[in-house]
């Protein structure tokens, strides 16, 4: 299966609907009838059912120049750079962050969503210091130090990658256990995408079941239809576990 199975260009999204048989699963991503679909995989074991832990940490007030910055680039991923800069600079919120990554239990391979490479660095140094062995990776990392630090991940050397920007797409760790979101998200897709890296199933090789660890941080206009944080608008990926 392929979560993303659109890619940037035509020839490309070509070759991967050919290595699929051409078999597409569309639909509306929060519609009840992907729902449905998800949680027919997880029932089925060959996707994770999801475990919820919501830190709840509250509304997000962009400062003046954060706003400009908003309001110039209307790409909101870029856009949540220098916000995701700020959170990841604030001890008490990193502190949080650790906590809940340590109390998840030793050995629980888990992957860290940071909002920077400073952010994921920081983390890394954290949790290494807390007693829990984690390794930051980054874009701009040197390829051979990425790929020894997943493999060293894959083979239980080491129970947290911390990652700005790396591992939402193209890792694989069937065993992930959990998955820390420790930033502003901008998009569905970029959210199911960090998830999706602990969500294979028994039947992928996966794991039975999945933490999803959240800061339930959102910006003031970041509401669904219903008034409710964007957190709670993935809720069907957990709201039918087993």
């Amino acid at each position: 299966m392929s979560a993303t199975p659109f890619r940037s260009d035509a020839e490309r999204t070509n070759s991967l609907a050919d290595l699929f048989g051409r078999s597409l699963v569309s639909g509306e991503l929060m519609g009840p009838e992907w729902a449905d679909r998800i949680r027919w995989l997880q029932d089925n074991q060959f996707l994770a059912h999801v475990d919820l832990q919501d830190l709840d940490l509250g509304l997000i007030e962009p400062n003046s120049s954060e706003r400009q910055h908003l309001e110039v680039h209307h790409n909101l991923t870029t856009g949540l750079d220098g916000i995701n800069q700020r959170l990841g600079s604030d001890p008490e919120r990193n502190r949080r962050i650790v906590e809940a990554i340590l109390d998840l239990g030793e050995h629980c391979p888990t992957v860290v969503f940071a909002g920077s490479v400073e952010h994921a660095q920081t983390l890394a140094v954290l949790l290494t210091a807390s007693g829990r062995k984690a390794r930051p990776i980054w874009g701009e990392l040197a390829r051979s130090a990425r790929a020894n630090a997943i493999a060293d991940f894959r083979e239980g050397e080491i129970d947290a990658l911390t990652n700005y920007g790396v591992l939402h797409e193209g890792f694989d760790a069937p065993e992930t256990q959990a998955v820390v979101i420790a930033r502003l998200v901008s998009s569905d897709g970029l959210f199911v995408q960090m998830l999706g890296r602990g969500m294979r199933g028994p039947k992928n090789k996966g794991t039975d079941r999945c933490t999803l660890v959240t800061t339930g941080e959102r910006l003031p206009d970041r509401f669904d239809q219903n008034g409710r944080l964007d957190v709670h608008r993935y809720e069907y990926l957990w709201s039918a576990t087993a």
